[in-house]
């Protein structure tokens, strides 16, 4: 599952439990804090293969003279 649509799940399933907890008058800060913490984490890896790919880019257009 690419990284992208696995957020648009968190991010799906994150809006259809809000729905589902607000109109059960149930505290969200734990439902929220997880959904946060997993979509930092999906952004986290997002951001770290990005750079090794300029890395990558960076190192390769040095190095092939």
């Amino acid at each position: 599952m690419s990284d992208l649509l696995h957020m648009q799940i968190i991010i799906t399933n994150f809006n259809t439990e809000l729905i589902t907890v607000i109109s059960l008058g149930i505290n969200i800060d734990e439902i929220f804090r997880w959904q946060l913490d997993n979509v930092m984490k999906i952004i986290m890896h997002l951001l770290t293969i990005a750079v090794i790919q300029e890395m990558v880019t960076i190192f390769s257009n040095q190095y092939s003279y």
